[in-house]
Formats: C-alpha cells, structure tokens, sequence
C-alpha cells in the first residue's frame, strides 16, 4: 500500500551547490527516492536528504545522504548492488 503522506526534509549549510557531473545524476537522485517511496510500509514516509561538503586529500566534494525510513537492503545484498548488470532476475533492469 503507498502511503498518501510523504515528508521530505532537506538538510544542506548552503543554499546553491554547483558540482561538474551529468545529466545521470538526476536519474541517481530519482532512482533513490523512487525506491524510498515503492519499499516502505509506513504510513508516513520520511526521507531526510543531507548535503555536506568534505575537504579530503585537497580536493572539495559534495556528501549527500539519503535517509529514509523504509525496509532497507540486508547486508549480503549491498556489496552486489553496485556490480554492473547484477539482477537477481534478469527481466529487471536496474540503474
């Protein structure tokens, strides 16, 4: 059952980021959010969106975490997650 309620609270010290990236990071930031709404059971969905910039080895970056409070992936399946083509079942087609 979707819930009709979905609160979204976007934490971020600055009100403009600009980052060299691609047109693929708008089909990252909806492939997130779309799985925080479609795997939770929750009558409210709450998705927490923080932006934080990181100084490492000299070179700035942008962390932005996604948190939610939906069912989550075990364990054992994060470290496949990122494998290229990995599916479980092969008529899935994941980003």
């Amino acid at each position: 059952m979707l819930s009709d309620k979905i609160e979204i609270k976007v934490e971020s010290m600055e009100k403009q980021i600009i980052v060299n990236a691609n047109e693929i990071l708008a089909d990252v930031f909806e492939n997130i959010l779309t799985n925080s709404i479609n795997y939770n059971d929750n009558e409210v969905i709450n998705i927490e969106v923080n932006v934080t910039k990181e100084l490492r080895q000299g070179i700035n970056y942008i962390k932005i975490q996604f948190i939610d409070n939906g069912i989550g992936i075990t364990d054992e399946r994060k470290h496949q997650i990122f494998i290229r083509g990995y599916s479980e079942e092969t008529s899935i087609h994941g980003m």
